[in-house]
């Protein structure tokens, strides 16, 4: 059995991968991919960069042949990248 601090750890990467989970569903009901759904987006999975940094990734992706669409499709990736990551610690923690 865990120790409290790791169920509070194994509590907080779920509720994280909850965040996760519901910012993917906002990105994906996106019907024009904007600069101001990636601020959305990031403020619904609690995600600590802040509004210069990712204006600068958006514009940089903006330069590139992939666009917004990359740009859409890689944060997309990242979010189920770490929706994965928080559910296996998650787990890890709860079989102790």
């Amino acid at each position: 059995m865990p120790s409290e601090a790791g169920r509070d750890i194994a509590r907080e990467a779920r509720e994280k991968a909850i965040k996760y989970r519901e910012a993917v569903k906002c990105l994906d009901d996106c019907e024009r991919f904007s600069f101001e759904d990636v601020l959305k987006i990031n403020e619904i999975a609690g995600n600590p960069i802040e509004g210069p940094k990712l204006r600068q990734m958006w514009d940089m992706s903006m330069d590139t042949i992939a666009g917004k669409e990359g740009f859409k499709r890689t944060l997309r990736d990242t979010l189920i990248e770490g929706i994965e990551a928080f559910e296996s610690v998650a787990k890890r923690i709860e079989k102790q």
